[in-house]
């Protein structure tokens, strides 16, 4: 439970919507309650009267409670449901406010399909919490309560074995049954979450898979996956069974022992025999109340390992954060990009530094791991306006220097842009001064025009065309039936592998960021086409700062500065 309170607390703006459907739903019980006890004395005083005359009080209030039940019945559905729908956006929200901080270097450690699981199944998971966890143990004592007033004021001794009888069973039932079934709900779960990964990898890896003739065991162990949450599915739904029918005979058995109790007090006179009829039907109706007790401890157990998990992935922003948001006493430093491309701090409304400058490296250092220094001693300038190249060899260290230019980890040493240190800016900022088109980069989903608009979602179709033409992609495009609106399929897989660099290239130049960087951009190109391409690109970016990073000698001629990383720190090559 810690890890619920934990979570509820983190997002907060809950409280109140959690009482009012309690106070609701227990409203609404009680009505049933009234409604019950009221139409027994209606029917057995009907019995005994030749005249309805006395009788109107009695039918004005099981009409009074008939309407109350259902009014109060449906407007606690309204407000649950609305409820949980705003707990579940808070949670979204925080969530993700959590958990992108760290992306992409804090979530190397998890499986993709495990973070897929975790962000839908265990985020939805926790919508259970108030509905089925907090609010019917209120409920179900309030309707107890009721129950046990209504009859202590016609047979106390009646009323106490209610009680006693109904207070058990509320607490041992659900206990007895999460005994039986604690093994379930986990191993639904780490089925589900383990079936989801294997799932997600299994369609990413389907080619491969398919052409090594491996898609077999895979297969084979997703199907043990499913075959161990069914035997868990099936065992829950037995338990919960039993749990029923356990209820049913402690509703029956109270039903029939107070009644014995009021027959006796009826033939002594203790009791008015119009209220007989009333004891019983209480007394079954309070049990109604506790069915939804059962399975409030496999709630528990479900909401707190969703719980946990949860924080564990959006508690690694805060206990180690992969990048830093600077702050100014308690107001964080954001910052916007104007036209011009200068930088304005939003908490000081001061400028921070216009990205168009040049970018020193002094003593850059960074390591993945204490034991494992890629970066040891980076230093260079460059300056605003020059295209630069940087070789090495695979593994050298050149992705890493672009994750530190990015944010994505924080350096040791010092970057600054335009003489402002990078780990001053906020992260957005940092980031909207430099575009990167890497060897991998993500291809959505959807249409060549979505991929472009990422960019720039303002761009026209004129704009469009003009980055294509640069990237070497625009006859392409035009010769396709959809032009624009021709899908790329997953990840591009409808595009060759040039044409899929080429869009990323457009998409860079569509950003138009005040530094460009081609991270092995252009190593699905042919010779003559990366040359072309490379051309095209500088062509278009004179003035404006371009580094080539790659691992041979790319085509450039002339280049402003010519840096070599090697055993972590930079060379100049004339």
């Amino acid at each position: 439970m810690n890890a619920v309170r934990a979570v509820l607390r983190d997002i907060g703006g809950h409280r109140r919507w959690v009482l009012v459907t309690a106070l609701l739903g227990a409203l609404a019980s009680g009505s049933g309650i009234g409604l019950v006890a009221f139409s027994a004395v209606l029917i057995s005083r009907s019995a005994l009267l030749s005249s309805t005359a006395s009788l109107a009080l009695l039918i004005v209030a099981v009409r009074f409670f008939a309407t109350t039940r259902v009014v109060l019945r449906y407007t606690e559905r309204v407000v649950g449901h609305l409820a949980t729908f705003r707990l579940l956006t808070r949670l979204r929200t925080w969530f993700f406010a959590s958990a992108i901080p760290i992306a992409p270097r804090g979530l190397t450690d998890h499986r993709t399909g495990e973070l897929l699981d975790t962000i839908l199944d265990d985020v939805d998971t926790m919508q259970d919490v108030p509905l089925r966890l907090v609010i019917p143990p209120l409920v179900s004592i309030s309707t107890i309560i009721v129950a046990v007033v209504v009859i202590a004021a016609s047979s106390p001794r009646s009323a106490l074995i209610l009680l006693i009888i109904a207070v058990l069973t509320a607490v041992a039932l659900p206990t007895l049954l999460h005994r039986r079934s604690r093994s379930a709900a986990p191993t639904i779960t780490g089925a589900r979450s383990a079936a989801a990964a294997d799932l997600l990898e299994t369609l990413d890896g389907a080619r491969e898979l398919i052409a090594l003739d491996a898609l077999a065991p895979v297969l084979q162990r997703l199907e043990t996956h499913e075959v161990e949450a069914d035997r868990a599915r099936l065992s829950l739904a037995r338990t919960r069974s039993a749990g029923a029918a356990l209820l049913a005979l402690a509703a029956a058995g109270t039903a029939l022992l107070v009644t014995g109790i009021a027959i006796t007090e009826v033939a002594s006179g203790a009791l008015p025999g119009e209220l007989l009829a009333l004891i019983p039907l209480v007394a079954m109706a309070t049990f109604e109340s506790i069915a939804p007790l059962f399975p409030i401890l496999d709630t528990l157990d479900r909401s707190s390992a969703a719980a946990m998990r949860i924080r564990a992935l959006a508690t690694t922003a805060s206990a180690t954060p992969t990048i830093t948001t600077p702050t100014i006493g308690t107001a964080t430093v954001t910052a916007t990009v104007t036209a011009t491309g200068t930088a304005t701090n939003a908490a000081t409304n001061t400028t921070v530094g216009p990205p168009a400058g040049a970018l020193v490296l002094e003593h850059v250092r960074h390591a993945h791991r204490p034991d494992h220094e890629v970066l040891v001693d980076v230093s260079c300038t460059i300056a605003a306006g020059s295209v630069v190249v940087i070789t090495g060899e695979s593994g050298c260290g050149k992705s890493t220097l672009v994750d530190l230019l990015l944010r994505f980890d924080e350096p040791g040493g010092s970057i600054r842009h335009d003489g402002v240190e990078l780990t001053e800016l906020d992260p957005s900022v940092a980031r909207n001064c430099v575009a990167v088109v890497r060897q991998r980069d993500h291809i959505f989903d959807t249409t060549i025009r979505d991929n472009l608009a990422l960019a720039d979602p303002d761009a026209s179709d004129e704009e469009l065309l003009e980055v294509l033409a640069v990237a070497g992609l625009a006859d392409v495009v035009g010769a396709l039936p959809a032009g624009l609106d021709t899908r790329t399929g997953p990840d591009g897989s409808e595009l060759s592998g040039g044409e899929r660099q080429r869009l990323l290239i457009a998409r860079a130049m569509l950003a138009d960021r005040p530094i460009l960087i081609l991270d092995e951009a252009l190593e699905h190109l042919d010779g003559t086409r990366r040359t072309e391409v490379l051309d095209a690109v500088l062509r278009r970016r004179r003035g404006r700062t371009t580094i080539v990073i790659s691992h041979d000698d790319p085509a450039v001629a002339s280049p402003g500065l010519w840096l070599e990383l090697r055993d972590g720190r930079f060379t100049t090559r004339a």
